[in-house]
């Protein structure tokens, strides 16, 4: 009996992926050896320390709409222009107009509101800006803003 072309292709594509995750699970054996080693060397100097206490470095991902420390400026910027209180949400469709940004699809939106937001949160911490409270919907609406 012959195989069809569309099991044919799933074999192979199966193959494939079988292939990584051996590459990848050997890649995960040298790291954790790798760490291993520096986790013996740490005990070595200090036989004490704590190596719960090391966290893994997050990834920096490279933001395709704005320069480090732009979409505080542009918030900031943006409540000023406005004069009023301004919820996370329309910070993020104003600045979205302004800069004339495409954003596709409800990921990437999330994605700019959470930026807008942490960028808020930023200067609240500076003293720039101040929460007002929240937008009254279902749930925990967002954070209403204003200049502090």
């Amino acid at each position: 009996m012959a195989i069809s072309p569309v099991i044919s292709g799933l074999v192979t594509k199966r193959s494939e992926l079988g292939r990584l995750l051996n590459e990848r699970q050997e890649e995960v054996q040298q790291l954790q050896t790798a760490i291993n080693s520096l986790d013996n060397a740490i005990k070595l100097f200090d036989p004490d320390f704590d190596l719960r206490r090391i966290k893994a470095k997050a990834k920096y991902t490279v933001n395709p709409w704005f320069e480090h420390g732009e979409i505080g400026r542009l918030v900031l910027e943006t409540l000023r222009k406005s004069g009023e209180p301004l919820s996370t949400r329309q910070l993020g469709e104003l600045i979205v107009a302004e800069r004339k940004l495409r954003i596709d699809g409800p990921k990437e939106w999330d994605w700019m509101l959470k930026m807008v937001h942490g960028a808020a949160q930023r200067l609240e911490r500076k003293k720039l800006i101040k929460v007002l409270g929240r937008v009254k919907c279902v749930g925990n609406g967002p954070l209403i803003w204003q200049i502090a």
